[in-house]
């Protein structure tokens, strides 16, 4: 069960918040601090202020109140080792130098929007920015309900962050065109903001170039969504390490491995004692030239000499040795094995996938003959008759079907 506190818990967002958590098996919300408390009737004890929260367990604290009350929130939580999830907006520099100070010590989810939509809306703005910044004019357009005080939205600025990050040049945000007698320059980015009516939130990228125009959009349609990517963080953060974490992280690993296939006709080759100079491994790989090579490995050097090993079709492997064996070298093969590929994009930004990988292998008794990886990939070779039970174990382990 996961016990949480909501700072500004009579907000509109804070009510959402609670609301929408009645429905959320193994959570729980078991207090609440808002300056309005007491104007209302809550479910859960509601507080003026964090002083009489001592004595109430809490394993994650959400907040959707307002900048000022940061320092008092960050006190009470780096006094009782409370994680934080920010989703409040309108922070100045010193408040955001002040959160990265605190997740030293605590672990702080911080996202100017909690929806999971503008977080892939994000990765599209930096590749659009990449592809279209210097060759396409760019317009930030943002739309929110008449009392959202702050001008343009976290939002809007997070996206305007993606979009220079990806851009090859720099860019400029203006946000201020007014009485400006003169056309825009190449440089510019600009940041337009539309308050009125109910508007939950609405956000849009235009990429304008000659003849054409691209559109990246996001509206949100009711405040629901940005309380479940805020419950969802709370679950996540909870019982992290110190540090400072956001909806990008969250979202990479929860797509930790996406994928797990098979590849049978395999084979591994090892070579001993190849010498470890960029003109021996050419002639070694030159002689193997015409052969599919997969997973490749190599030793540290010890005294000039390292080991080599990789995975090559089964039936390619009579040519590798005769080649190998042409150049003097000694080689060993493993022929009855499989290759397992796990893939997810998460695999490039989680720590402790290597500790889960090998303990699920662990579980079931499977050894690992070579292994490779790369940013979002971990291949393996096992022996085929324990196919069934380290694919049984993997998809266990990283809830895949």
């Amino acid at each position: 069960m996961t016990r949480i506190l909501i700072s500004g818990a009579l907000g509109q967002m804070g009510q959402a918040l609670a609301e929408l958590a009645k429905g959320r098996s193994g959570m729980e919300i078991v207090a609440g601090v808002d300056v309005q408390a007491g104007t209302r009737d809550t479910v859960f004890p509601c507080f003026p202020n964090f002083s009489p929260l001592g004595e109430i367990p809490v394993d994650v604290c959400v907040d959707f109140s307002h900048p000022s009350a940061l320092p008092s929130l960050l006190g009470f939580a780096l006094r009782h080792k409370l994680p934080l999830v920010l989703a409040t907006t309108g922070y100045s520099e010193a408040d955001r130098q002040q959160i990265a100070e605190a997740s030293a010590s605590i672990p702080i989810f911080q996202s100017a929007n909690m929806s999971y939509g503008v977080s892939v809306m994000c990765e599209l703005a930096a590749s659009a920015g990449s592809a279209l910044g210097d060759a396409f004019d760019i317009e930030i357009l943002e739309r929110h309900h008449n009392r959202k005080i702050d001008a343009p939205s976290g939002t809007a600025l997070m996206l305007a962050d993606a979009v220079m990050t990806g851009c090859p040049t720099p860019k400029e945000l203006i946000f201020d065109r007014h009485g400006a007698r003169q056309a825009r320059t190449p440089q510019e980015i600009g940041m337009v903001a539309i308050r009125g009516g109910t508007v939950a939130g609405s956000h849009e990228i235009g990429f304008y170039g000659d003849d054409e125009i691209i559109l990246l959009q996001h509206i949100a349609q009711s405040r629901r969504l940005f309380a479940s990517g805020a419950l969802r963080a709370a679950s996540y953060i909870a019982g992290k390490m110190p540090g400072l974490y956001n909806m990008q992280q969250l979202l990479m690993e929860s797509s930790l491995v996406t994928n797990l296939s098979v590849t049978r006709d395999v084979a591994i080759l090892t070579i001993r004692g190849v010498e470890a100079s960029p003109p021996a491994m050419a002639r070694l790989f030159a002689a193997i030239r015409t052969i599919n090579i997969d997973m490749l490995s190599q030793s540290a050097p010890n005294g000039g000499r390292a080991d080599v090993a990789f995975s090559l079709p089964h039936s390619a492997l009579t040519q590798a040795m005769a080649a190998i064996t042409g150049l003097g070298l000694t080689a060993r093969h493993r022929a009855d094995v499989i290759k397992l590929m796990l893939e997810g994009a998460g695999i490039a930004h989680a720590g402790g996938v290597a500790c889960k990988f090998f303990d699920c292998l662990a579980s079931v008794g499977v050894t690992a003959h070579l292994i490779t990886t790369s940013a979002t990939k971990v291949s393996l070779c096992i022996d085929t008759a324990r196919e069934a039970d380290a694919l049984a174990a993997l998809r266990g382990t990283f809830g895949l079907q």
